[in-house]
């Protein structure tokens, strides 16, 4: 798992899913929510990211 982390591309792709999700509220992928997995993609983020 950790060496997902260091693929721009699944981190990118990973933050947009879970930023989208938020944005849309409750869906049937609630159950599947990781608020770990969630801490360590957000965390991973480079300051060019936060746009």
């Amino acid at each position: 798992m950790g060496e997902l982390y260091e693929r721009p591309t699944v981190l990118a792709a990973a933050r947009s899913m879970a930023l989208g999700l938020m944005r849309r509220g409750p869906s049937n992928f609630a159950k599947f929510h990781s608020d770990d997995l969630l801490d360590d993609v957000l965390l991973q983020r480079s300051p060019s990211d936060t746009g």
